[in-house]
Order: C-alpha cells, then sequence, then structure tokens
C-alpha cells in the first residue's frame, strides 16, 4: 500500500517569518515524499513550542486518521515535539493505528533510542 503523507510544518512562535519558514518546510518534505514515491494527501500547519507541540501532535493523530492518511513528514524530529517522553508515546499510540513518523531533512529515520535522543538535543 502507498504511503497516504501528511504533510507537517510547525514553527514555536509566531514572530517568526512563518509563511516563509512553512513553505522551506514544505519543500523539503516535498522533495522528500517525491523520492520516497509518498503521496502527499493533507499539509498541517502549527504554531507553537513546548505544551502547545504536544497538543498539536495529538490533534494531529486524529486528523491524519480521519484522513485516512497512514504517515507522517515533518522536516526534523524537534518538529513533533521536544519531550522525549511524549514523543515515544505518542509513537505507541500513532503505531496502533497504524500511522507512522519519518523527517526529510534527517537521514537517522530509523535509530535507537540513544540516536533519537541526540536529534532532540
Amino acid at each position: 500500500m502507498a504511503m497516504r503523507v501528511v504533510a507537517y510544518m510547525r514553527v514555536a512562535t509566531a514572530a517568526q517569518d512563518t509563511e516563509m519558514v512553512f513553505k522551506q518546510q514544505y519543500e523539503s518534505i516535498k522533495k522528500y515524499c517525491e523520492e520516497q514515491g509518498y503521496k502527499i494527501i493533507r499539509r498541517e500547519r502549527f504554531i507553537g513550542g513546548g505544551k502547545d507541540a504536544n497538543r498539536n501532535l495529538r490533534k494531529l493523530m486524529r486528523k491524519v486518521k480521519r484522513s485516512k492518511g497512514n504517515l507522517i513528514v515533518a522536516t526534523r524530529w524537534d518538529r513533533f515535539t521536544r519531550d522525549i517522553p511524549f514523543f515515544f508515546k505518542m509513537q505507541k499510540k500513532m503505531a496502533k493505528r497504524n500511522i507512522s513518523m519519518e523527517t526529510s531533512a534527517e537521514l537517522c529515520n530509523v535509530m535507537s533510542v540513544s540516536q533519537l535522543a541526540r536529534c532532540f538535543i
């Protein structure tokens, strides 16, 4: 089955040039998906860091499931959340729903816990 992707773009604050940053993130995700043969079915953009990022990831999981997606692609692991325990908790919940997460700009999509932790530091 082809991977049905929700492109996930996030910035920490609205003070950033959000349109430019969102565009850069999307272009990276789009290129990665084209190279992998994935189909982007939806784009999601969020503004907020910390607890907002965690809340956004929960909302995103529900949107992906409703869209019949099976993969979320962000540019980097820290776009999902910077809270490592929360990330692993969400990864487990998503796996139960047949949803995976990948990144477009980091080479470490299949990693050990210690490798993944270094991506967040």
